[in-house]
């Protein structure tokens, strides 16, 4: 065969392809090799496929290719675990192996968070304070050291760092998805490069190292137009504030602690502590008091004290989010803690801010159509978030090119950078997204994919700040909005037609108002209505429903909802303010039974409504400007224009019409219905345009030309046009594709699950479409299986033990021992001081027995503890004997044994860490000794008397042999996503 090899202006590129873990180089065994790099905009493995018709790798075999120049810098690295993908047999004896290599990026994949982190003030990247440096951080969770890591700082273009205020990383969180925000909100690229973590910004900024026109481009290049609709970009995030020290935390009653239960007492439970916000920087013990009776019935016996941290509690837990604390007792009376004062700085969240940046032409509301980007939790500032609309502008909206082409292997090209395209007619600058790498002999080539960045015009930029706080939100998810029936069984008074309101916080002026007219105080929330030449208090029920819209459309919103049956828009109030409190003040829907409603407190319009009891009959209902649409009067009113306080109504009403003007019938309806131009059938044809205005609001319903449109003080907010529903089967990779014909953007699609087939242990779901462009959409169906393992006993030799994603543990048993000794000999070979001393004659002989008495005795304490929380904990003193044996000394120590066995189960709500750990703590070192002795000389009965102390014996905790831990836990992991079935959908055209 040919070696892989090619010169390229005088230049030679060779590749080698080694299987490491048979150390075997099998370069000369392929024919040819693919290398796909990752993609720029997403985190991706780099990828190779090759074919050998002789079988040289094992799946699981560590393989290594490179690309070298002639004088041995290595170009292109990829080393990973080979995987056989396919096997090719033919009759004639002939085999191929397909294989696929890919880089270490895989193992990223299955990491999670172990448990919460909270951090303050990061940069998202800087190389010069590492310790402060998010990605830095986060690959340092990830096990690469500092020198597989090779980043570059994170800028804006003014060349400032960019920081992050406030970072979560949430337990059980995959560092993946982390990182992929990351690359998100920095627009940068990151991926495996020579087995390194490789990071770069994103640049608008020409690479001028090469360009890419004739001289390396092969035969042609394919230029593909995106159509484009929109014409700007929204941001949106969620900005964080540190508030001012303050506190966070203090006891809400006092706290009653026993007598005699010091630090290690077995049956205190420890306190979680829960502050003011979800999250406080830098929380701090201020205040901390307490006090006990000397005697319990006397007042006069009080005492006051300080707590002490080791002596009134202990802290198993300190962190931004929260905080674990143990109260004990060490005083023979009942303790009493009053305070226990925490301060720190309380973090609050302002959600829903805006930046947005868009076309110079667009000046009108009704004139956009928006791309919005989803919200990204690390993205908090609001130049940041400029910085993001920008890039995206440019990328998404100025340019809407994209270029394929092949060329000679180009050493010097580097994906995410700009370069000059320069072939024909065609002269741009584009950034390269994609590039695949194809090795054949005499033949390597690169295929690229490149976007269009040319264009950069001018803008409009407009950026809105949120006042809309939040102090508890651990949960970043969006909260779900909820809309409340709003109950429209109000009395109406009929002379309270013709009322104003006036809303201000001081009483209007006398001169202005007439009788029946209402004041409502916004501070007060009060309403009043001046009658008999007074301001009188009303309720609820005495206001108009039309004069309750008025008042609470300050703050509405319009909300598009729709399930597998019905679909609408509703005007809700999300203030909180008199009337109807965050419910429903108008609405529009469709149903797939073809029934059709528009209603507003003052008008209505119900087409096509099926009778339930009896769906065969079809009713129709057209209400206009009336005073309230649920009053029982109008039940069987199936067309009326008016209201009948006014004296000016039309009313057809169980199947006859009536006319009234000036309070008087009129006979002659086809008169009063003249210029009406409407037509009622049993069918209910609505011909032509309809206009709904709720009286005494600046709300307007239109519905002409197919389409439905709201507006407010004279300005179109929102419109409804064409809708379609359907059912696509599709899986967790998006198979289904829908590609609504007919439609025009802007429009929504929302999907909803109709069956789905996700296997045994269901952990989580998810249902969602994606937009591919134009009108076409990807639908998504999948969950997550949880797979467990049972427990099984696991003997650890140590002094720890743990494992990871356990939701049953039991702790079975601890092992240890310490050695005895044994001694017998002259007293003198003790190994300690000894010192000669004299007695009288007298008092020789009562010494002359030898003496041993033991000072201090080793003894220690063994704590077993699971997660921090103490299991076990018993103090051990080691035995010890003497005997004198003739004018010498005999002494031993007994050997002492901690094996212990237990059987302590613990369940969890959620997966966590488990881990056991044996602590021993030495109470006393040494066996100390004193005593005294007589050596004789000769036969005479003379000899010398000593006296001797010291220690003879020590233990420190490298004494302790077989120290194990035995336990088991049953325990589960996630899988990746997974699923199929089928998803029903509806999709809108809206404004």
């Amino acid at each position: 065969m040919q070696k892989l090899s090619m010169e390229i202006d005088s230049h030679l590129y060779v590749a080698k392809i080694t299987n490491i873990s048979k150390n075997n180089d099998i370069t000369e065994y392929i024919d040819s090799c693919n290398i796909t790099l990752p993609k720029a905009n997403e985190i991706s493995s780099m990828e190779a496929n090759f074919i050998l018709d002789e079988k040289l790798v094992d799946t699981g075999n560590e393989v290594k290719i490179e690309i070298i120049d002639e004088v041995g810098n290595i170009l292109y690295t990829l080393e990973g675990m080979a995987a056989l993908e396919k096997r090719n047999k033919s009759y004639t004896g002939n085999e191929t192996w397909t294989y696929s290599i890919k880089d270490s990026y895989e193992k990223l994949f299955d990491k999670v968070v172990p448990e919460t982190m909270v951090f303050f003030d990061l940069f998202f990247c800087n190389i010069n304070d590492k310790s402060n440096s998010l990605l830095h951080i986060v690959a340092n969770k990830l096990g690469f050291r500092e020198d597989q890591v090779d980043f570059k700082d994170i800028i804006f273009n003014d060349g400032n760092l960019i920081r992050v205020p406030f970072v979560l990383f949430e337990q059980d969180e995959r560092w993946i998805d982390i990182l992929q925000r990351f690359i998100k909100a920095t627009d940068s690229i990151l991926y495996i490069k020579d087995k390194k973590l490789f990071s770069r910004q994103k640049s608008f900024n020409i690479n001028e190292n090469l360009r890419l026109n004739k001289t390396n481009i092969i035969t042609e290049i394919e230029e593909t137009f995106n159509s484009n609709l929109y014409n700007g970009i929204r941001v949106t995030y969620d900005r964080f504030l540190k508030l001012d020290n303050r506190v966070v935390f203090d006891l809400s009653q006092k706290i009653i602690v026993d007598k005699n239960k010091p630090v290690g007492s077995q049956d205190i439970q420890s306190m979680k502590i829960s502050y003011s916000t979800s999250s406080v920087a830098n929380p701090t013990l201020t205040k901390a008091t307490a006090y006990y009776f000397t005697r319990e019935d006397d007042v006069n016996s009080k005492v006051d004290i300080l707590l002490v941290k080791g002596t009134h509690y202990t802290v198993e837990e300190w962190k931004e989010t929260q905080a674990i604390v143990k109260f004990f007792n060490p005083y023979p009376y009942k303790l009493y803690i009053e305070n226990f004062e925490i301060k720190g700085l309380p973090l609050v969240k302002y959600q829903d801010n805006e930046s947005i940046i868009k076309n110079l032409n667009i000046i009108e509301k009704n004139q956009e159509n928006f791309v919005s980007i989803q919200k990204n939790r690390e993205v908090q500032t609001e130049k940041l978030a400029k910085h993001i609309a920008l890039s995206e502008y440019r990328t998404q909206i100025l340019n809407n090119k994209t270029f394929n082409f092949s060329t000679h292997f180009l050493k010097d090209i580097e994906l995410g950078e700009v370069y000059n395209l320069e072939i024909e007619d065609i002269d741009t600058i584009v950034r390269v997204t994609n590039i695949q790498i194809s090795l054949k002999p005499a033949e390597f080539e690169m295929r690229i994919e490149c976007n269009c960045i040319e264009n950069d015009d001018d803008f409009t930029y407009s950026s809105t700040l949120s006042g809309k706080s939040n102090s508890s939100f651990i949960d970043l998810k969006s909260l779900e909005e909820k809309i409340d029936e709003n109950s429209k069984n109000l009395k109406v008074l009929d002379k309270d037609i013709k009322s104003r309101l006036f809303k201000q916080k001081t009483q209007p002026n006398t001169a202005d108002v007439k009788e029946n007219d209402i004041w409502l105080n916004p501070d007060t929330n009060v309403w009043k209505k001046f009658y008999n030449g007074v301001w009188n208090s009303i309720s609820e029920a005495e206001i108009l429903p039309a004069m309750k819209m008025y008042n609470s459309v300050d703050g509405n919103i319009i909300k598009l909802q729709g399930t597998a049956d019905k679909v609408g828009a509703y005007l809700l109030n999300e203030g909180e303010k008199f009337g109807s409190l965050n419910g429903e003040l108008a609405h529009v829907t469709f149903d797939k039974l073809g029934q059709f409603e528009a209603e507003n407190p003052n008008n209505r319009v119900a087409l096509n409504i099926k009778d339930p009891a009896n769906p065969s009959v079809v009713t129709s209902q057209i209400l206009l400007g009336v005073t309230d649409i649920t009053d029982e009067k109008y039940k069987d009113v199936s067309f009326q224009v008016g209201d009948e306080a006014t004296g000016h109504y039309i009313q057809f009403k169980n199947n006859q019409a009536r006319v009234v003007e000036n309070g008087k019938s009129i006979t002659d309806v086809n008169n009063s219905l003249e210029n009406g131009d409407f037509t009622i059938t049993g069918r209910t044809n609505f011909d032509g345009s309809a206009r709904f205005i709720s009286r005494g609001t600046n709300e307007v319903i239109t519905i002409a030309n197919g389409s439905i449109d709201f507006y407010r003080d004279g300005r179109r907010l929102t419109r409804i046009k064409n809708i379609r529903y359907g059912t696509i089967a599709t899986d967790s990779s998006g198979s289904g594709v829908v590609n609504f014909e007919g439609f025009k953007q802007p429009m929504i699609v929302l999907p909803t699950i109709k069956s789905a087939n996700f296997g045994k242990n269901m952990a989580s779901i998810f249902c969602y479409a994606e937009h591919l462009g134009g009108v076409s959409y990807r639908f998504f169906i999948g969950g997550t299986n949880e797979n467990y393992r049972d427990a099984n006993a696991i003997k650890a030799m140590g002094t720890s033990w743990s494992t990871n994603n356990a939701f049953i543990t039991t702790l079975l048993g601890i092992t240890g021992y310490l050695d005895g000794k044994y001694y017998k000999g002259r007293y003198k070979e003790l190994g300690v001081n000894m010192e000669q001393v004299r007695y009288s004659k007298n008092e020789e002989e009562k010494h002359k027995r030898g003496s041993f008495n033991v000072l201090k005795v080793p003894s220690f304490n063994v704590k077993i503890k699971r997660n921090g929380e103490i299991l076990f904990d018993k103090t051990y003193t080691m035995n010890i004997g003497s005997r004198d044996n003739a004018g010498r000394v005999e002494y031993w120590i007994d050997p002492l044994t901690i094996d212990t066995n237990f059987n302590i189960l613990k369940k969890f709500v959620s997966r966590t860490y488990i881990g056991y750990s044996i602590e021993i703590s030495i109470l006393e070192s040494n066996l100390e000794i004193s005593g005294e002795f007589f050596e004789p000389h000769g036969m005479n009965g003379n000899g010398l008397f000593y006296k001797y102390k010291g220690v003879i014996y020590s233990i420190n905790n490298s004494s302790f042999k077989n120290l194990s831990i035995t336990a088991s836990a049953e325990t589960s992991t996630i899988s990746s996503a997974t699923g199929n079935g089928e998803v029903q959908y509806i999709a809108m055209e809206v404004d």
